[in-house]
């Protein structure tokens, strides 16, 4: 994690906070991360259970923003994990090395290649790929 790293950047974690614009009004609403995974019926990781019409409306005029908010939170593949993450960060497009530590807040959908959508959006992504240290000879 960055020092100075803002509630909505999710380069080296999962954004705790999203924002969206409301459709209807123009209203900027600050959705937390909590409340996305419920109004995307994603399971709890403690429950195993999966919210059954969860609205996350604004607070402004009352419109539910479910579907902007599956507009914005897409899964994505997560190389790291080697699974479909339905909240991803920007670690997801880095490969796992040994010494890595595990991802704690992934949102498991499924292994990768099972959701067709979500392999498109990671092949147009960029790979970032890391500088593998080699031994010096002497």
């Amino acid at each position: 994690m960055c020092l100075s790293c803002s509630i909505f950047c999710g380069r080296c974690r999962p954004a705790p906070y999203v924002s969206i614009n409301c459709p209807s009004c123009g209203e900027r609403a600050e959705i937390s991360r909590s409340e996305c995974i419920k109004a995307l019926g994603y399971r709890d990781r403690k429950s195993g259970k999966a919210p059954s019409n969860y609205v996350v409306s604004c607070h402004a005029c009352g419109k539910g923003l479910n579907e902007d908010i599956a507009a914005t939170v897409k899964p994505l593949d997560c190389l790291r994990s080697g699974i479909v993450c339905g909240y991803p960060c920007g670690r997801h497009r880095k490969e796992f090395f040994p010494g890595d530590l595990v991802c704690e807040k992934q949102v498991p959908l499924g292994k990768i290649g099972t959701i067709p959508e979500a392999t498109a959006n990671t092949k147009a992504v960029a790979r970032i790929k890391r500088r593998r240290l080699t031994p010096i000879e002497c």
